[in-house]
């Protein structure tokens, strides 16, 4: 049964994108928060994801599904989160906010 398998993270090879046994898409993807976004990111990831720096902020390795949702969710952090990869999300962050910028541009 497909319920009973679970993503072997073993055969992950970062940054490129990887087939989970449940045929959802992820992203092995490396985070980095500001201290501002704590509450959000203890409640949001494992703590197995993450690691406090000396300097308060946050990094965070997760696996999270490569799809549309993964930009809003990122993007939902605001100027308190980075994408250190994979590099194509970081892509696809700056061209939403292009998108963005242009519409209060007008």
């Amino acid at each position: 049964e497909v319920a009973d398998k679970r993503f072997d993270s073993s055969l992950f090879s970062p940054p490129s994108v990887v087939q989970s046994l449940d045929c959802v898409a992820v992203y092995k993807v490396k985070l980095k928060f500001l201290p501002q976004a704590a509450y959000r990111v203890l409640d949001e990831f494992t703590h197995e994801d993450i690691k406090e720096n000396i300097d308060g902020s946050f990094s965070v390795e997760a696996l999270l599904p490569c799809d549309k949702w993964l930009v809003g969710y990122v993007l939902s952090f605001g100027d308190c989160v980075e994408v250190e990869s994979p590099l194509s999300l970081r892509q696809d962050i700056l061209n939403q906010a292009e998108k963005i910028k242009n519409i209060y541009k007008k």
